[in-house]
This record gives structure tokens, sequence and C-alpha cells, in this order.
């Protein structure tokens, strides 16, 4: 039995040590880098590279992947030569292409778009002669035409279908039937609106409307619009009219476009020339073509605004700064209007200028080739006429044009030159004549400064 158990713990003794004779772990000690592993290759310890990480590009399958300082296989980034520009991306294939919405020409945009400084906006065109103020300009068949504003009239039959009430005031050009009518059409509305802007919901008739609770307030008493659906009999002091879309009973006296001239001011100018409004006798606001316009004074007390004005007050919109100035720079363009101060913009590739239109901020010195034409009307259209093509309208450009004409003043003093209305003036000044300074720049010459001009 011994003999038995001592020969079983032999054998036990050869399975153990048989048993242990495996390599030893040669990962143990191997540190590897953190984007690797250790792993036994032919009894060998060796580090290799974790999934998805590298130590070259060759490292990564994908042929469109580079690796990264942190040994990541990421998206190659690329590069065009030469650089793209700000409104370009660089394609996978190392070329250079639009963003979207950006462009280099206009025909980069769609139709009712132009480029400007490489973003397609909306377009910005101008109607030879202007439009009126019942008028807007629109693009029809390729052409810059003047069209009627919704429920404004020239005539009768522009207001037919409207309503057998409403007829055309020639005077205001507006399609109403009475004065305090603002020109918006009844309309009946089975379907509850939403009511904007201040308006308020009112049923009449199984008819839904939305109307302003005080419409009438700033021309009558003030009292709540009461609203038909149909031609009311009014009181002896009121009358029917159309007022937002309802028929309401109005005051007879409602037919005030303006109080002061301050309500005038915010309307657009629309008329060739500069000036300032006025709210006349008959309560209505008129536009005025001046040549106190351009004596470097805004006066707001006499109506003179951006837009009437833009000589005196700055701009509002880039029309106005071809009544401020001439185009001074070399290569053409066209204005902009930047916080109320006019920027010439010159354009590396045109993309308005020579379209054949004369665009919002575009004027004869600026883009000659759109915007040349004389009318002879004695008014300097400063988008069309300067003192070179049309002097039958602007009498000068600068104060040189206006030395050689006939000093008819009592006084002696100097020319000058009121750029928006192209006229030219004699300023009386017996402080700059007299200096013994024969002065050109200012406008003195032998007859206005003789003191000063002859020898």
């Amino acid at each position: 039995m011994f003999n038995k158990l001592i020969v079983l713990l032999s054998f036990l003794s050869l399975v153990v040590l048989y048993s242990c004779t495996c390599d030893p772990d040669e990962c143990a000690d191997k540190q590897c880098e953190s984007h690797k592993y250790c792993t036994v290759v032919d009894k060998v310890g060796i580090c290799v590279l974790k999934a998805d990480m590298c130590d070259v590009a060759e490292d990564c399958k994908d042929a469109n992947k580079e690796c990264n300082s942190k040994h990541e296989c990421v998206d190659k980034e690329v590069t065009c030569n030469p650089a793209c520009k700000d409104w370009e991306e660089c394609t996978a294939e190392n070329t250079c292409t639009l963003k979207e919405g950006k462009c280099n020409v206009k025909e980069d945009c769609n139709d009712n778009k132009e480029c400007d400084n490489h973003e397609c906006v909306d377009k910005e065109f101008s109607c030879n002669p202007a439009c009126k103020d019942w008028e807007k300009c629109e693009i029809v068949n390729k052409v810059a035409t003047c069209v009627l504003e919704p429920n404004r009239c020239n005539e009768e039959k522009d207001c037919m279908g409207v309503s057998d009430e409403i007829k055309c005031d020639q005077n205001l050009h507006l399609c109403r039937n009475h004065a305090c009518d603002d020109g918006s059409k009844f309309g009946c509305k089975m379907s509850e609106p939403d009511c904007k802007d201040g308006k308020v919901l009112v049923v009449k008739n199984t008819c839904y409307a939305c109307v302003y609770p005080d419409s009438c307030s700033s021309c009558g008493d003030g009292k709540p619009l009461d609203v038909y659906l149909e031609k009311p009999n009014c009181n002896e002091n009121t009358e029917p009219a159309l007022y937002n879309g309802a028929w309401t009973c109005v005051d007879k006296e409602c037919n005030k476009e303006c109080n002061a001239v301050s309500d005038c001011m915010d309307k657009e100018w629309t008329i060739r020339g500069q000036g300032h409004w006025e709210c006349d006798e008959y309560a209505s606001c008129n536009q005025i073509v001046s040549d106190s316009c351009g004596n470097s004074v805004c006066d707001s007390n006499i109506g003179e605004t951006g837009g009437s004005c833009t000589a005196d007050c700055g701009c509002e919109k880039p029309k106005d700064c071809s009544q401020k100035m001439l185009w001074s720079v070399y290569g053409q363009g066209y204005w902009k209007c930047e916080e109320g101060n006019c920027i010439e913009f010159v354009e590396s590739e045109s993309d308005k200028c020579g379209n054949g239109i004369c665009d919002s901020g575009e004027d004869v010195n600026s883009c000659e080739s759109d915007c040349n034409k004389c009318t002879k009307d004695d008014i300097c259209d400063r988008v069309f006429e300067n003192h070179t093509n049309c002097a039958a309208d602007c009498q000068c450009d600068r104060v040189a044009d206006c030395m050689d004409n006939n000093w008819e003043g009592q006084a002696s003093g100097h020319w000058t030159c009121y750029f928006a209305a192209g006229y030219c003036v004699e300023i009386a000044d017996d402080v700059n004549c007299g200096n013994h300074v024969c002065d050109s720049e200012l406008g003195e010459t032998a007859q206005s400064c003789s003191v000063d001009c002859t020898n």
C-alpha cells in the first residue's frame, strides 16, 4: 500500500512539472504607448496598434483618412492651392467651389437675386423715369417697369372689380368710396382669421373681420369702430367708408393727410430732385424741390430728411448717395448706404454695372453705361444726369462749372454749387473776399471779388 502511494505521488509530481514548463508572461513588464497594447508573438511580447489607431497614414484602412497627432484615424483635411476665398469651400478633390448662397457673378444666383459682395441678395433696381408714389418698380419682361400699387389707380378702370361703390380718386390715385377710405378691399372671411398688428376679431352676419378697435381715432372722435358687412346708413355727421376691409361710418372731415410737416417726413421721397416736405393748406403732403437743400444744414423744421435732402441729412438708401456727392474713385461700381454714410463700392467683377438696368445705388457717374439720360426738364436728376451729359438740367457738378457765369449780385463774394439741385449760387461774402487772396477753390472770380482777383 505504501509503495503504491509513493508511485502515485511520483506520477503527480511529473504532471505538475510538465504543466509548468509554459513560456513566462512576456507582456508583464512590457510598456506600450497609450494607443497600443501588448501581445505575445512567437514567445515575444510586442506592442501593436489598438483598433482605429495609427502611427502613420498607411495604418488607416480608409484612403480618405489620415493619422492625426493623437494617433487617431480621422477624415483628411483638404487644402486647396491656391487657397479658397472666404465665400468658397475646398472639396475632397482639392478644388474651390462656392458656398451655398454665395456668388461671383449674377449668373450664380437665381432670377430674383443679384450678386452683391459675393452674396446672393434680392434684386434692387430703378425705373427710368422714376415711379410715382402710387406705383412700384418691377421687372416686367426683363424691363424695369412702373406698375400700380394694390388699390391704387390712374383712371376708373383700374378700380373695376373692387365694388360698384369704389371709384378712382384721381387726386390721390386711390380706389376708394370716401376720403377716409384706406384703399383696402372688403372681404368676408368664413373661417376665424388670426388677427395681427393690434387688430381685433369681430363677427357680423356670420362673417369674421379683423379691424383696429380705434381705426378712425386720428380723424374722428376716437369711438370704437362699428363694423358693417354692407354699406350702412350713417347719421348726418358721418358718411360710409371702407376701412381696414369693412364698412364703417366715418367723420365727414376725415380727409387730412397731415396736420404738420412732421406727419409727412416718414414718407418715401419719390420725385426727381432734392428738397423738403410740405404740409399744405389742404392738409396734404407735398414733395418740394428746393435749392435750400445743399446748404450743409439738415433743417427738419422745413421738412428736410435723409431721403429728401441727402446732401444735408445723410443717406437712408443707396440711391440717396447720388444726390450727395460725385463718384470720386477709379473704376465702375455703385453706392452703399451704411449707417447714414455713403460708401463707394467698386466692383472687381461687374455684376451690376453693364447689365442695362440702372440698379439701386448706381448713377451716371458710378455706372455711365446703365444710367445715362438727359430729360431737359429743368430738374437735375443726379441718378441719370450730370453737368457733362445734361448741362441744360445740371448747371454744375462742382464750383468750377459756375465760375464762367456772369456775376449779377450787388455784393462781392464767391460762387458755390448746390450739388443736389445742380444750381450755381452767388454767395455774398465780405470776409473771404477782401483778404487779398483770389481763392478759386472757394469760387472767387474777377467778377465776384475784384478786390482779390484783379491785378
